[in-house]
């Protein structure tokens, strides 16, 4: 968490400029510009003439990705965006590799529209995957325009030159070298280097030649974040921190229900707050704007912004009374009806027939929660709109999507609109960071001057999109050899790409965003012989909702890995040899095989035999998924306390498969992460709301692990760790297991099967009665 205050390590955004400009000019200001530099970092960080452009680079100049520096030191330049997974140092990694540069001298910009092309989003684990061949072949790029630099100052062929270390030798002599600073000696790198495509489809310099991969010495390194210190010392600058003269405070009054009519505002109670500047109101879109951050907060309070207990007449500010969302105890069902689009996942055999025939049939349901990111920062962005233009300071992972939505919603030429990135403490899916924009543009366009604009807990908790109620229907047999001769699996999946904005909605605005279909988040890959997966996609359902970590993976994944051992118990078979004896796919079996010989298994049957001795009950639970060609296999200890019914996880194993790994510390700290947190989701996480609006809206109402129920310990193994297999995503894909993997461990400790999450005390003491 981000625990500084509005006054606490407050950020000069002139003076974070001035150091950002420095590092991404390539010299150009001071080798080139009539203009006084300091007169120029003033108008960027002012948000810039309106005659000056902000739009992005040119992603087949080589200057859009890398600048050299006089000094020797260097900047990549990225539209991608770390949010807080270490993929800054990730992909400098990569970079410094294919540039032979010292990675410790290459700085990263990243996201800000106006020095980045547009990559696409960071999301879907996809930034290695994507944005990683692209800075490789950039680089590359740059390695052989500074050799033929270096060509034309020694006056040989670049044949006869080698690159190291950020110089350039003469092969056989190496006392004859040059830096990349003196080289390039403050210019900008103009070298045409060829792209083609866009975002994730972007091919940028196809005709680099890339080093061979077993020549690696930086990538596949431990290589350290620069980002921790500042964080753990306080001195970091998130997007929370960054202050602009002049810049007023703002905030959002949010009706008692979520779809109500704003009818009136009386604003005579706000005019004695010291501070306090203006509501701002544009159709069902109110806030308040003042001086202060405390007065903006006292204004909005003043108007019903806590959604107090006095429902829609509470406040000075008066709304329809809007009771339209669905009951939370029959919110599956008011899923299932909802019309939608199937998708067949795989359709094999005669699955019926089977069923019909079969010596034991097996059925179950699988109920997953509305669940929120729970972001430890609330969301936050600072807006500066004026009559020329309009700059954005923002943490959100789609920068250059954001600059867009925001030229629709203002109404103004996308030319002249420009977001300058920092990472937002409390920032990962899409969770408030993109609705929180919108907020501050609408209210510094109302009052023509800087805003900032936080949100509350409240905020955070009431109207971030969540991720949505899922339910599934599985139903398997096995024959008298335990053989499986049936699977079916039905899920009922709302969207989890929901990208309206809530602003622009609320204001009647310019249609910003779609509301997308639930698609089959499943990769399946066992090989039965009568297989029936289908998902059922809808819109819309009950809550705003988009994509959560992993979006709805997470949940398909409970279901269909625990219902395997569902099977696996019927045959009284070992779920981890069950599993395998269903496979082909070399790699799952690789993941599997590698969890269980770091854990130790021991092939038995579930449930354990101590079922039903003692206070404590122990068992284990195994299962693994295939996310976007990243293959995890998780197993976990748990104990279940027979008298109050509390669950804490002991001890994880994760087999993680990602292909290459470009830093095999970061890639852990990612992993342990996500067993984290995926374990808070499994065991308390659930959006609680009435008929009006979410009633979740603090950390009582919506707990989260602590640090007394994370594991003793978390035992990572990298799997097919070669330059062989490319690359892949690993942000997400250690979180799918994790439900799964703590309901098979329940059942083997004490023989009762849980298919509803979270599995909090209560739950799971009613279940053992």
């Amino acid at each position: 968490m981000n625990a500084k205050t509005d006054t606490m390590h407050a950020a000069n955004v002139a003076a974070l400029d001035r150091r950002h400009f420095m590092k991404a000019s390539g010299g150009l200001v001071i080798a080139f510009s009539l203009v006084d530099p300091l007169v120029a970092m003033a108008q960027t960080a002012a948000g810039g003439a309106g005659n000056v452009s902000v739009a992005p680079p040119d992603a087949g100049r080589l200057y859009a990705w890398i600048a050299i520096h006089p000094d020797n030191a260097a900047t990549l330049f990225t539209g991608k965006v770390d949010t807080g997974t270490g993929i800054e140092i990730a992909l400098a990694q990569i970079a410094a590799e294919e540039l032979d540069f010292p990675v410790e001298r290459l700085s990263v910009v990243m996201g800000t529209t106006s020095k980045t092309v547009d990559q696409g989003p960071s999301y879907g684990s996809r930034t290695v995957r994507y944005a990683g061949p692209q800075i490789r072949h950039a680089a590359a790029a740059g390695r052989q325009a500074l050799l033929d630099l270096g060509a034309a100052h020694f006056k040989l062929p670049a044949g006869q030159l080698s690159a190291k270390d950020g110089k350039v030798f003469v092969v056989g002599t190496p006392t004859r070298s040059i830096s990349y600073g003196e080289l390039v000696a403050g210019k900008r790198l103009e070298m045409t280097i060829g792209a083609n495509g866009k975002a994730f489809s972007l091919k940028v310099a196809p005709d680099a030649v890339l080093k061979d991969p077993a020549a690696y010495t930086v990538v596949g390194q431990p290589v350290r974040r620069k980002d921790i210190p500042g964080k753990v010392t306080g001195q970091f600058t998130y997007v929370q921190d960054v202050k602009l003269d002049g810049m007023l405070h703002g905030r959002v009054v949010r009706p008692y229900g979520v779809q109500a009519d704003l009818v009136s505002v009386d604003e005579s109670g706000l005019k004695d707050i010291p501070g306090f500047v203006q509501v701002v109101r544009r159709a069902n879109f109110l806030g308040v704007v003042a001086e202060t951050e405390w007065a903006a907060i006292q204004a909005a309070d003043r108007l019903g912004s806590r959604l107090n207990p006095g429902g829609p007449q509470a406040g000075q500010a008066k709304w329809s009374d809007w009771q339209g969302l669905p009951v939370q105890e029959k919110i599956w069902d008011t899923v299932r009806s909802e019309p939608g689009g199937d998708k067949t996942v795989a359709a094999r055999g005669a699955v019926d027939a089977a069923l019909a025939s079969a010596k034991k049939v097996v059925k179950a349901t699988y109920e997953t929660p509305f669940q929120m990111h729970g972001s430890i920062g609330p969301s936050c962005a600072v807006a500066d709109v004026r009559k020329d233009g309009a700059t954005f300071w923002s943490g959100t992972q789609m920068p250059h999507q954001a600059r867009r939505d925001m030229a629709k919603l203002l109404g103004m030429d996308v030319e002249h609109v420009e977001l300058k990135w920092f990472e937002a403490s409390g920032q990962y899916g899409r969770n408030g960071l993109e609705h929180v924009i919108a907020d501050a543009a609408l209210m510094s366009q109302a009052v023509g001057r800087p805003v900032r604009v936080q949100w509350m807990r409240w905020d955070e908790h009431g109207w971030e999109p969540k991720g949505p109620a899922i339910v599934q229907d599985l139903a398997g047999a096995v024959d008298d050899k335990g053989h499986v001769v049936a699977w079916r699996h039905h899920m009922w999946i709302p969207t989890t790409s929901n990208t309206h904005l809530i602003a622009a909605t609320l204001s009647k605005g310019p249609e910003i965003g779609s509301t997308g279909q639930g698609g089959p988040a499943i990769t399946y890959a066992y090989t039965f012989d009568n297989a029936d997966v289908v998902c059922h996609g809808e819109g819309h359902v009950a809550l705003l909702t988009a994509w959560l970590r992993s979006p709805a993976q997470f949940e398909t994944t409970f279901a269909m890995e625990s219902f395997i051992d569902e099977l696996a118990a019927a045959a009284g078979r070992d779920p981890l040899a069950f599993r395998l004896a269903y496979l082909k796919d070399p790699r799952a079996i690789d993941v599997l095989r590698a969890a269980a010989d770091l854990y130790g298994w021991k092939s038995r049957p579930a449930p354990a035999n101590g079922v039903g001795n003692g206070k404590l009950a122990h068992g284990r639970g195994i299962a693994w998924v295939n996310r976007d060609d990243s293959r995890v296999a998780t197993i976990a200890d748990v104990t279940v306390d027979r008298d109050t019914g509390q669950v804490l996880v002991k001890r994880v194993v994760v087999a993680h498969d990602c292909g290459q790994v470009i830093n095999p510390d970061g890639l852990k700290n990612q992993i342990e992460g996500n067993v984290i947190q995926s374990i808070s989701r499994t065991l308390h996480e659930e959006v609680m709301f009435d008929r009006a609006h979410v009633t979740s809206r603090d950390w009582m109402a919506y707990p989260i692990l602590r640090f007394d129920e994370i594991p003793d310990r978390i035992d990572i193994v990298l799997v097919n760790n070669e330059p062989k297999y490319p690359p892949n995503g690993a942000g997400e894909p250690s979180t799918c297991p994790t439900a799964a993997v703590i309901s098979n461990a329940i059942f083997d400790a004490i023989g009762v099967r849980l298919r509803r999450t979270p599995f909090r005390a209560e739950r799971v003491k009613a279940a053992m009665a």
